[in-house]
């Protein structure tokens, strides 16, 4: 019980703190280096033949790359508030399992009538059935 509390809060904190620290892209547009660099083959940049289309073409990259990781850190602070209330309620739950399964087995143990074999239901619960209420009922 206390293992999957501790393993539940470690996850969620390593997701939130992972979410928080990880860094967000920069936000500097490179349009006019695309002439000037001659390594542009090398990581998949190309220079279009004009400063517009460089910038269009820059700036729905750096986009993406902003929403991916926007989306990633929202997803990993989310999921990780969401295991650390998950893991408490888990916890508080089997808590008071444990404390009802106790006390449910100190009380079994002091009833001698039901360890002798005898009925667990009360004497009064047992002396009227079903069919007998009914037919109170219809003779009122």
């Amino acid at each position: 019980m206390k293992k999957i509390g501790l393993i539940g809060v470690v996850l969620s904190m390593a997701l939130i703190i992972f979410g928080i620290a990880f860094p967000m892209p920069e936000k500097h547009l490179y349009v006019s280096s695309y002439a000037y660099r001659s390594d542009w083959t090398g990581n998949g940049e190309e220079y279009v033949g004009g400063d517009a289309y460089n910038y269009q073409m820059e700036a729905s990259l750096k986009a993406g790359w902003v929403s991916g990781v926007v989306t990633m850190k929202t997803i990993c602070i989310c999921s990780g508030v969401l295991i650390l209330f998950l893991t408490f309620a888990e916890t508080e739950k089997l808590r008071l399992i444990s404390e009802r399964a106790g006390a449910a087995g100190s009380a079994a143990g002091s009833t001698p009538d039901t360890a002798s074999g005898g009925s667990e239901i009360p004497a009064e619960m047992g002396t009227n059935s079903t069919a007998d209420t009914v037919e109170q009922g219809r003779q009122v």
